[in-house]
């Protein structure tokens, strides 16, 4: 899987309005979310390696809203 973290933030708040988290595995997206923390913290915005401090909150948003 890859996809680019600023389109999961929009796809999970779409979820969080329509209370569609069980049409999910919550537990892979944490695991790709987490894939992409880099050990200064940081996270990359996608597989290709992209750093940026908008994908730190893009990534804590993620994890909030599937409350993990």
């Amino acid at each position: 899987m890859s996809v680019y973290l600023q389109q999961f933030v929009c796809f999970y708040q779409i979820l969080a309005l329509y209370d569609a988290f069980d049409s999910i595995s919550v537990d892979a997206v944490v695991q790709y979310v987490s894939s992409l923390q880099q050990n200064d913290g940081s996270f990359f915005g996608d597989k290709w390696g992209e750093v940026d401090t908008r994908f730190s909150f893009c990534a804590v948003a993620c994890l909030a809203l599937l409350v993990r």
